[in-house]
């Protein structure tokens, strides 16, 4: 129905405005034809169900955490899970489909008096003029995309944790030199790296994009903890602990 109407809107030149409390219908929408009001405010962009309900606190939580997109949510879960102490449980991340739109909706999560749990922004390091400990926004690693860094981290050992990731991505760990051979030859032929885990993935027998990524990450929480608590460093006093 969404699409239809979008199809609709596009060849009369129409204004079509609906509410909804489904994600599915917010799928096909592009950011900016989506609109949330919250708090007396009205925000613009990928705002999902989940998320208006971790902010304005239908969720129970303790800590919420805006990031741009899938893969900057995958990266912060994975650190907080390698980290000693915390309650992951308690924590909410949510991917707001920009910076701006993360930006926003922490600064109006935090604004707001009657807010029974704080929030942070978390950004790809590409925007570290962004930055600012004082309205919580914090910074991934590095200074471009978190898929390049993790890319650099786990092909500078591998070929001593060769093995380690082969098992990780659900292939038999015989694998291992093939895993190698296919991974350095995406380095070379890779031209966007937000699509190189599905390229690695698809020249593996199709296995999926998510597990390619998943098993990337796991291997530099491991091998590079230094990293792993530098990140959460940033904002420990808010996390949620087990102790």
């Amino acid at each position: 129905m969404v699409e239809y109407l979008i199809d609709v809107a596009d060849r009369k030149s129409c204004q079509v405005i609906f509410t909804t409390h489904s994600n599915d219908a917010l799928a096909p929408l592009p950011p900016r034809a989506i609109w949330a009001a919250y708090n007396g405010e009205v925000l613009q962009g990928k705002l999902d169900i989940a998320a208006l309900r971790t902010i304005t606190g239908q969720i129970d939580a303790r800590l919420a955490i805006f990031v741009e997109d899938a893969y900057a949510e995958l990266f912060t879960a994975t650190a907080l899970r390698y980290s000693s102490g915390v309650e992951l449980s308690a924590i909410k991340i949510h991917r707001m489909g920009g910076a701006g739109p993360a930006m926003r909706v922490n600064e109006q999560h935090n604004l707001d008096p009657t807010s029974a749990f704080p929030s942070i922004c978390l950004l790809d390091g590409d925007h570290s003029a962004e930055a600012d400990p004082e309205k919580r926004v914090f910074l991934l690693p590095e200074s471009g995309h978190p898929e390049e860094h993790i890319l650099d981290r786990v092909v500078s050992r591998l070929d001593t944790v060769a093995a380690k990731l082969t098992v990780s991505m659900q292939l038999p760990a015989s694998q291992q030199e093939r895993v190698k051979e296919v991974v350095r030859n995406r380095l070379l032929t890779n031209y966007d790296v937000h699509v190189i885990w599905e390229q690695i993935g698809e020249d593996l027998d199709f296995t999926a994009g998510q597990i390619v990524a998943t098993a990337f990450l796991a291997i530099w929480a491991q091998e590079f903890p230094e990293e792993v608590e530098q990140l959460v460093d940033q904002f420990r006093d808010l996390l949620p602990t087990t102790t």
